[in-house]
């Protein structure tokens, strides 16, 4: 039947050779070597395929060299077992130096899981510097992981944001500015150090970070911890002085890199950057602390600089202990068949129901069509199409009209046998797939439909404050169809049970038609 305007052309053919699953896994394969990139600081990162002695570029960083077709390894191909190889003893391919613009100083070749019908090789490359060989470790763990499962590329992303939480809940809990950027090119400020920098709490852009701690500084009169600590105490801290109301870059217009103002009040902020991380996970911490009463009192100083390095180290212990979150997602392999359990319940079944869809519905009925095909039994199809339902929408509401959809899935589904078929098709469709051992055998079929239709009688009262008494009759039209008799394919039939179904929309609603009554003698 015609589209309802609950029922458009994506129920009935959505994206069928799965091109928009394609793009977004090629997109995220994209983003994700950008990521392995970027943390073993290469120069490129490519998949390579490798079949029938030809290497073609499966995906790649930049993006640009992408999709190429390259010649065949000279010599005897790069063993994929993650060792550094320098490209002077290894038979690196002329045509290779025009692909990624350059000659790399050093190659890396990681085996993945092989794909259909060719080996993949994720290679990555450096102009100058050794890759760490730790780094290179973690790189093949994530490459075996992430690249075999698009889904998981999904569930990473949702176990990143939720290990952001986390690291929010840890940053607005401490009394210290806290700036902290990782190796993966993301940022993050807590409140106090967004005040003193001029940034936005949360998320920053590692590029905005650096200039406002740069411009900060540039502003400040700043002098070397080495002059002012015990000796040992810290090597990488600096104190900056600015005047009490600078409290971001705005506001420090009137401080230079020379003496403050003389005789001014001023605040003192002590500035420490470490790094962070275990090897190839790495990035880098600011710790700022306001020590303005300790600048002034030499004694309260001391007492309170060993506050401060016990406060620095609950920091970085913190925050080794989220950085070790992000290791934790390696273990969670075992929820990715939870997910696509998940994920496959929703691409078969109709969410407001709970019964078959279109998509799950065709696969079953394949399935009976051929058992009945080697049996030389018969399957029939009843296609029901519900009378006067556009006018609960539009006069009830949708939300009566999704709780009648409910309860009509009830009743059919109470009506039928367990080796029956039954999906919603959308709107107010719905379909039936039953089958029938004998050949002609058409009493027992007729028999489902007229009982159906029976059942099908609802009466759908209105509100009793708008009109009391009143009610919305509603029943349905069923049209069957049988498998081989009337066609013999799945599409074919469809139609036939469409046009039966039409039929007796025609010829007044309420009723149940064969098709074959519909033919000619």
């Amino acid at each position: 039947m015609p589209s309802s305007p609950q029922t458009g052309q994506a129920d009935r053919d959505p994206d069928p050779d799965g091109a928009h699953d394609k793009a977004v896994a090629q997109a995220q394969l994209g983003a994700l070597l950008r990521q392995m990139r970027a943390t073993c600081r290469a120069s490129g990162m490519a998949v390579l395929a490798r079949a029938n002695d030809r290497l073609a570029v499966a995906a790649a960083d930049p993006a640009g060299l992408a999709g190429q077709s390259l010649p065949p390894w000279p010599g005897e191909a790069p063993v994929a077992d993650g060792t550094i190889r320098g490209t002077a003893d290894l038979p690196w391919p002329a045509a290779f130096d025009a692909w990624p613009g350059e000659t790399p100083a050093y190659i890396v070749v990681l085996a993945l899981p092989p794909g259909a019908g060719a080996d993949l090789l994720l290679t990555c490359w450096a102009r100058a510097d050794r890759p760490d060989p730790n780094t290179l470790q973690s790189l093949r763990q994530d490459a075996a992981i992430l690249l075999s499962c698009p889904l998981e590329l999904r569930r990473l992303a949702a176990e990143k944001c939720r290990l952001a939480d986390r690291l929010d809940a840890i940053l607005s809990n401490v009394s210290l500015g806290i700036a902290i950027a990782d190796a993966t090119g993301e940022a993050h400020v807590n409140a106090i150090a967004a005040g003193l920098l001029g940034l936005d709490p949360g998320p920053a852009d590692p590029g905005r970070l650096t200039a406002a701690l740069r411009d900060l500084r540039t502003r400040c009169e700043v002098r070397s911890a080495l002059d002012i600590d015990r000796p040992g105490r810290s090597d990488n801290a600096e104190y900056w002085m600015l005047p009490a109301a600078a409290d971001h870059p705005g506001a420090t217009a009137g401080v230079t890199s020379g003496p403050a103002n003389a005789g001014g009040p001023r605040r003192v902020i002590r500035s420490e950057g470490h790094a962070i991380g275990s090897v190839g996970h790495g990035g880098r911490i600011w710790l700022f602390t306001d020590v303005t009463a300790l600048w002034e009192s030499g004694e309260r100083f001391k007492r309170l600089s060993a506050e401060l390095l016990a406060s620095r180290a609950s920091i970085e212990e913190q925050a080794q202990q989220a950085l070790e979150l992000a290791e934790e997602l390696h273990q969670q392999k075992q929820e990715l068949e939870v997910s696509k359990r998940e994920s496959d319940y929703l691409a078969n079944h109709d969410p407001l129901t709970g019964l078959n869809n279109r998509r799950a519905f065709r696969h079953a009925l394949q399935q009976m069509m051929d058992v009945a095909r080697g049996t030389r039994g018969q399957v029939a199809i009843l296609f029901i199409d519900l009378d006067r339902f556009k006018a609960v929408n539009d006069t009830l509401g949708h939300d009566t009209g999704d709780q009648l959809l409910k309860q009509v899935a009830q009743i059919l589904t109470e009506a039928l046998r367990d080796t029956d078929l039954l999906a919603r098709f959308g709107g107010d469709e719905f379909a039936i797939a039953t089958r029938v051992p004998a050949q002609g055998d058409l009493a027992k079929v007729s028999a489902l439909g007229e009982r159906i239709r029976q059942k099908l009688q609802i009466a759908v009262p209105a509100p009793a404050a708008e009109n009391p008494g009143a009610a919305i009759d509603i029943c349905g039209t069923i049209g069957i169809a049988l498998y081989p008799d009337d066609a013999d394919n799945i599409d074919e039939l469809f139609i036939c049970a469409d046009q039966a179904m039409y039929a007796g929309k025609k010829s007044g609603r309420n009723r149940v038609v064969l098709f074959r009554a519909l033919l000619p003698g």
